[in-house]
């Protein structure tokens, strides 16, 4: 997936104290897809950065209004309390693992294929993310790219 423009790979820490100061980059509005990973990279995400979560979107924006709380801890047992499965699941991997939420590495990129959804899957199937529990959301394409 070398032809996405990813975005720079950004701290999880960093990042957010950027937003506060009004000069963090936030995701588009726009369809794209997404990577947790323990270590940083350049280019493109790759197995050696330790990638926990994939993910895509219709909204890259939107999404991550529900991913970073629920990495932040923002979540009850409640499923409807925190709707981001993915970084609830990556929250508790890094208690289990005594790992610091915000150390995490997060990276988006605007979908310029077909679909989100099928750049989502193959992506999963290259980069085998640690928490992967689901199959990814159906692609309505006229054709499957992969």
């Amino acid at each position: 997936m070398d032809e996405l423009q990813w975005s720079s790979p950004v701290i999880l820490r960093d990042w957010l104290m950027a937003l506060l100061v009004r000069r963090g980059p936030l995701p588009p509005a726009k369809p794209g897809v997404y990577v947790v990973t323990l270590s940083g990279w350049t280019g493109s995400p790759s197995i050696e950065a330790g990638p926990l979560h994939v993910g895509g979107s219709g909204v890259l924006l939107e999404r991550f209004m529900n991913l970073v709380p629920a990495l932040l801890g923002f979540y009850a047992t409640d499923p409807w309390i925190g709707r981001h499965y993915g970084g609830r699941k990556v929250r508790e991997y890094c208690r289990k693992k005594r790992k610091q939420v915000g150390d995490l590495i997060l990276s988006w990129a605007p979908t310029s294929l077909p679909c989100c959804w099928c750049v989502e899957r193959i992506l999963i199937d290259s980069l085998t993310p640690l928490l992967v529990e689901r199959v990814p959301t159906k692609c309505y394409c006229p054709e499957d790219i992969r």
